[in-house]
């Protein structure tokens, strides 16, 4: 659970914690500092003084912003938003319709609803796949860029001049150092997320 912000987690292994997704939430509209202050007094999100950096592998450029990351692991704001509601997991939707008493979700077996709202966080391409075609919008129209997610342990801690680093190469385009982030593990973790335009030539390999 989590959608940009999941983490991959082991269940053999507590320490093997990645947030694979999004790596931090940052944000600019000052609307969305109530959220953040309410999640920080929570306990469920912490601020992550990290090096944070940008530019070329060889040129970085210090970048001074507030982000913060969730208490332990990013999916954690997730849960805390959902834990007053019931969660169906593991469960494929075949078809979404909308009738004048709401919405109706079905799977291979079942039926969901009527529902008021319908909030939809699919790519549009699996979205439509879904709506009947009197609600199709220009928003299926919308391309999404692939990247790959790279996660790495090291036995020994790796030299760096940095937490994590925005970087404009043409394989990688993040790296992330893991363990320096707040509440997490000791362990040398690092996650590395590939560029869009590599990735769109490589995905299928």
């Amino acid at each position: 659970m989590g959608g940009r912000i999941s983490t991959r987690i082991s269940r053999d292994d507590p320490d093997w914690i990645f947030d694979h997704g999004a790596p931090f939430i940052q944000h600019h509209d000052p609307r969305f500092e109530l959220w953040v202050r309410a999640w920080e007094n929570a306990g469920v999100l912490q601020k992550w003084k990290a090096n944070l950096m940008k530019g070329k592998i060889d040129a970085l450029e210090r970048i001074d912003q507030d982000i913060f990351v969730g208490t332990s692991k990013n999916c954690t704001i997730a849960e805390h938003l959902a834990k007053d509601l019931q969660i169906h997991t593991h469960t494929r939707i075949k078809n979404i319709r909308y009738t004048p008493k709401g919405w109706f979700l079905r799977t291979a077996e079942v039926e969901f609803g009527p529902f008021e709202k319908l909030v939809a966080t699919l790519p549009p391409t699996q979205l439509k796949e879904l709506l009947p075609e009197r609600l199709h919008t220009p928003i299926f129209n919308v391309k999404f860029q692939p990247i790959h997610a790279l996660l790495m342990r090291f036995e020994e801690e790796f030299p760096r001049s940095f937490d994590a680093a925005k970087i404009d190469h043409p394989i990688f385009s993040y790296i992330c150092r893991e363990t320096s982030k707040p509440f997490r593990s000791s362990k040398e973790q690092w996650t590395v997320h590939t560029a869009p335009q590599w990735s769109i030539q490589h995905l299928e390999e």
